[in-house]
């Protein structure tokens, strides 16, 4: 599915983040990265868009590591505290819920294990 240029997880992009991320069967995935000042919004703050992304992406391995070919739906990001460039973070994602082709999800994003953010969101299977 991915061709190696995914932006988050895409060892092939120059421009990318390059997340390596651990998953489970169970639809799990983790991981551990420092944020780049490249990624600053606000001075010294990681822009929302590459918090929402992190988030995102590992809610949609989660689902790749059960098995499932899914897509974002929806997406609703809780920015619970502003989250400082160079923060070693770890971001989690789990599916929550399949019925037919609706999957629910969650992540959090977390330093030293404190949230910083959370989100939900709904995939469908393609």
């Amino acid at each position: 599915m991915d061709n190696g240029l995914c932006f988050v997880c895409g060892q092939e992009n120059e421009q990318g983040m390059k997340v390596v991320f651990e998953t489970d069967p169970a639809g799990e995935a983790r991981a551990d990265l420092v944020v780049s000042p490249a990624y600053q919004g606000y001075t010294q703050v990681t822009h929302g868009g590459i918090v929402a992304t992190l988030l995102d992406e590992a809610m949609a391995k989660a689902c790749l590591a059960a098995g499932l070919d899914a897509f974002t739906a929806e997406i609703s990001v809780k920015f619970l505290k502003p989250l400082p460039v160079g923060s070693r973070v770890r971001v989690e994602g789990k599916i929550c819920t399949q019925r037919h082709r609706l999957i629910t999800t969650k992540a959090f994003l977390y330093v030293d294990r404190e949230p910083f953010a959370a989100a939900d969101a709904k995939f469908f299977v393609r």
